[in-house]
């Protein structure tokens, strides 16, 4: 795969892969709590591409992973974080944890 970025637009592959890349020794062992603590984590570098997406695109500049701006990799990040986190609190609750 070819990865296309401008500026700090390699950020986003950041955000996304060292949240995942965390928790997935919990998988085995504790699924729930690995999806609960994954999604927070999604979450917040979600909420760092956002705000260092803001910051960083001016009219200038553009800093962007595959022609999309960092902020609205953010969105995304911590849309799929927030799926991710009620996945784990959902998994948990059925388990009785």
């Amino acid at each position: 795969m070819i990865l296309v970025w401008r500026g700090w637009g390699l950020l986003g592959v950041a955000a996304l892969f060292l949240p995942l890349a965390s928790c997935a020794g919990l998988m085995d062992t504790r699924p729930g709590l690995a999806l609960l603590l994954g999604g927070l984590a999604l979450a917040g570098g979600g909420v760092a591409c956002w705000v260092c997406g803001r910051r960083w695109n001016r009219p200038a500049t553009e800093h962007s992973l595959f022609f999309i701006p960092l902020q609205y990799w953010g969105l995304a990040y911590v849309l799929a974080g927030v799926f991710f986190t009620l996945g784990g609190v959902a998994g948990l609750i059925r388990k009785g944890v």
